[in-house]
Parts: structure tokens; C-alpha cells; sequence
């Protein structure tokens, strides 16, 4: 009987709890690109520069999902901005040397914080509100520089709270198991 009851309240906690979504796949993030200063964003597919196959090559504003939300593409490198549920990946690939100063913003209202987890591309970055800001300061190389850091949404999202009713069905069950399980028992 007792180890009936005990199933039935984790059932029941189970049911209400609530759960925090650890990740920002779903939301939707807006990102710029500049170089060496122009006011250009250079992730705007407008301007030219950014391959099919990339979230960015309809709109700069881009719902984290499985695939790389940014890239930009000339004939001297390749930069992409890939968020994962926990993780933003930002590489620089260089087709030549000679790889110029850029910066990235990405602006989503469910960011809260990030932090770095490497750093092979040096990059410089800050947060204020709701917007990471990505330096580069250039660099001389060919092939692939990665920086990635790890980020913090600031949304919840609760789980399912059955209504009251449907708790009041499952105790009725609940009990009539228990008191089928106490009379084979008895008897």
C-alpha cells in the first residue's frame, strides 16, 4: 500500500512540476556584421554576401535552430555565427592571408549572459542588455580560427500543470488500484 501511495505522489509531482528550458533553440536572434568599420551589415543578404544554406539568406533576424543562423562569404574568407542550444560558434575562415578587423552583434531579448569557452580566433566581446557584441582585430592566416561561447537564455518555460480535474481522476484510479492490490492481500 504504501509503495502504491508512493507512486502516486511522484506521479503526481511529476505532473506539476515546472521546468526551466536550458537552451535558446527557438527564439529568434538578429545579427550584424561589420568590417573595419563600414555601416554596412554585411549579414544582410541584400548586400550580396551570404551563401544559401544559411539561416541569414532571407533576413538578418534568424530563429535558432539546427542549422548555422549567420554566414558571409567573399573571395577572401568565410564567417559564420552558429548558436546551438548553449553554445554561439563564431569562425572565421580564410581563404588567403590577410583576414580584416570585423565585428559581429547578435541582439535577442532571451539572452542573459555568456561566457567564453575558447578562443583561437581572439576575439574581444561584451554584453550589455540584450546584445553580445564580437570584436576581431584582424589577423594573417588561412584556414580556420574558431572563438565559441557559451550563453544563457533568460526564458522559462513551464512544464504542464494538469487541471484539477484530471488530478481527481488520477487519484480515483490511483485508489481503486490500491484497494484491488489491499484485497487480493487480504484475502
Amino acid at each position: 500500500m504504501k509503495k502504491i501511495l508512493s507512486i502516486f505522489a511522484v506521479g503526481v509531482l511529476s505532473l506539476s512540476a515546472n521546468t526551466v528550458l536550458a537552451d535558446g533553440i527557438g527564439t529568434s536572434v538578429t545579427g550584424s556584421l561589420a568590417f573595419q568599420g563600414l555601416p554596412i551589415n554585411f549579414f544582410d543578404p541584400a548586400n550580396k554576401g551570404v551563401p544559401p544554406g544559411f539561416g541569414n539568406h532571407v533576413r538578418t533576424k534568424v530563429t535558432i535552430g539546427s542549422g548555422t543562423e549567420f554566414g558571409y562569404s567573399d573571395s577572401d574568407n568565410l564567417d559564420t555565427a552558429n548558436f546551438t542550444g548553449s553554445t554561439l560558434t563564431i569562425t572565421d575562415t580564410g581563404f588567403r592571408d590577410g583576414q580584416a578587423p570585423f565585428e559581429m552583434k547578435f541582439t535577442d531579448p532571451d539572452f542573459k549572459s555568456f561566457s567564453l569557452m575558447s578562443n583561437d580566433l581572439g576575439v574581444d566581446f561584451s554584453f550589455a542588455g540584450d546584445t553580445l557584441t564580437v570584436k576581431f582585430a584582424g589577423g594573417d592566416f588561412t584556414g580556420e580560427e574558431t572563438t565559441v561561447l557559451s550563453y544563457v537564455p533568460n526564458q522559462t518555460q513551464t512544464g504542464i500543470t494538469p487541471e484539477p480535474a484530471t488530478l481527481a481522476l488520477l487519484g480515483t484510479g490511483m485508489l481503486a488500484v490500491a484497494g484491488v492490490v489491499r484485497k487480493r492481500l487480504v484475502s
